[in-house]
């Protein structure tokens, strides 16, 4: 049973004799082996692969080679635990970026048109095993000439990754939703939209505003396009009526009319922006995050601006962990400002 946090590690199957042990080398661990020169040590006194007249002793990480049957019993804070993660990271072919990887990659090649969501989650997969893996080599200095070629690779399927997000996001569409991120509430809706807040008095009036501030929210998490947030708004009004039918089709016209205003409106305005001056960013890159328990993925980045920084890439310096960006001014100030 493990107590305080003890781990058991595997590290016969994460250190070979290619890897570079650097300091570490000369840590000590629990091990069996048999008194024979440079003989296979065990973590496991129970391994079926242990030989007659086994000894336990502490010796040096790398006194001999590491059983890859065998797992190591270690204390959370053993120094080997952060070196064996960041090898095992290194080590993991660049292409295998997360579960159902070889499906996702196929949408390097695969049609524009298709959803941008998985495409990005690609991208952003890749994109975080290769900042763990400078970090790790930032650590570890040693491994540097080891982990350079694996790098390369990795790093060269983060740019495979990133094109195929490119393909997949119209640049326009994201100037629209920093424009209609930019717009401020409207106001006067009591008089240019009668039907509806006529007959539904204050009500009427709250109930376009929460759906046009709801709308106005999707369209800067850059879930989808501008056009096609309008189902938020639209859950508004179905929230708001519940099961009754009356009055309903009428305050969903009402808001389609409201936001099509709006729509054209920033439209108009990203127009105008399009061809205008842009703005050099920097900015860190974050990592994807994983909860402990259920492993699920959570990127701190929002849709939208993990598009932004797909398309508008301008450089990325990965032992910083930062990217470079040059974007359109509007652009530039919701990425910086949300």
């Amino acid at each position: 049973m493990l107590t305080g946090g003890a781990r058991r590690v595997r590290l016969g199957q994460i250190f070979g004799d290619d890897v570079p042990l650097g300091s570490l080398g000369s840590l000590l661990l629990d091990c069996h082996s048999v008194p024979e020169a440079r003989a296979v040590l065990h973590g496991d006194r129970a391994c079926r692969r242990l030989g007659l007249g086994a000894r336990p002793g502490r010796v040096g990480l790398a006194a001999g080679p590491l059983c890859g049957s065998c797992a190591w019993t270690l204390p959370a804070d053993h120094p080997v635990n952060d070196f064996a993660l960041a090898v095992a990271g290194l080590r993991t072919p660049a292409v295998e970026v997360g579960e159902g990887a070889q499906a996702d990659l196929a949408l390097t090649s695969g049609a524009a048109s298709a959803q941008p969501a998985r495409a990005v989650r690609v991208w952003r997969r890749a994109q975080t095993r290769a900042l763990q893996g400078f970090a790790a080599t930032a650590a570890f200095p040693w491994l540097k000439p080891w982990a350079g070629p694996r790098l390369f690779a990795l790093t060269g399927a983060v740019e495979q990754a990133r094109g195929a997000v490119v393909r997949r996001i119209d640049p326009r569409e994201l100037l629209a939703a920093a424009c209609v991120a930019a717009m401020p509430a409207p106001v006067g809706l009591r008089d240019a939209l009668p039907a509806c807040t006529g007959s539904w008095g204050a009500d009427g009036e709250w109930l376009l505003a929460e759906a046009w501030t709801r709308w106005q929210s999707a369209c800067a998490e850059g879930e989808a396009p501008v056009a096609d947030c309008v189902r938020a708004a639209s859950a508004v009004v179905y929230e708001a009526f519940g099961r009754r039918r009356k009055g309903r089709d009428e305050a969903l016209d009402n808001v389609q009319r409201l936001i099509t205003s709006s729509i054209d409106q920033a439209r108009r305005h990203a127009e105008k922006k399009h061809a205008g001056p842009v703005r050099l960013v920097q900015m860190a890159l974050p990592l994807l995050e994983t909860e402990p328990l259920t492993g699920r993925e959570h990127d701190p980045l929002t849709p939208w601006q993990a598009g932004v920084i797909a398309v508008h890439q301008f450089g990325v310096d990965w032992s910083a962990g930062q990217v470079t960006l040059t974007a359109p001014l509007a652009v530039a100030d919701l990425l910086l400002g949300g």
